[in-house]
């Protein structure tokens, strides 16, 4: 059987939470073909010039999807996130996508991630602690 070149059920999902991982994340970008990883950011707006300083997403031809927590001091930031994630145009792209594997490097600081791992059907999942 021939793959279709768009085939994404063999997409990466790759969890972007802390300066610190940039560059595991660029070696994992490097270790899969163009075009098969996508960056979902959940560590603040202020990472997106990083990834566009790079060149990630015309270097490695990756996906760049930016959800980002609000201070809860003001309790309607819960509901703003909650359509942000369940609801905005960038979720529901991101949910037509299929993921064979998920790979994030924060297990205590980030409570976005496991909201877009619970989401999916992803066949593993890898936590490199960093």
């Amino acid at each position: 059987m021939n793959k279709n070149k768009n085939n994404k059920g063999d997409k990466i999902l790759i969890i972007y939470q802390s300066i610190s991982e940039t560059s595991l994340i660029l070696n994992l970008l490097k270790k899969y073909p163009l075009g098969k990883c996508v960056i979902l950011v959940t560590g603040g707006k202020h990472f997106m010039p990083v990834l566009k300083k790079l060149k990630i997403s015309t270097t490695f031809r990756a996906q760049i999807y930016s959800f980002h927590a609000l201070s809860l001091k003001n309790p309607l930031n819960i509901f703003r996130m909650y359509f942000d994630v369940y609801f905005s145009e960038k979720s529901k792209k991101l949910s037509l996508e299929n993921f064979k594997k998920a790979i994030f490097f924060s297990k205590y600081e980030d409570f976005l991630a496991p909201i877009f791992l619970s989401k999916k059907n992803i066949e593993k999942i890898y936590l490199i602690d960093n």
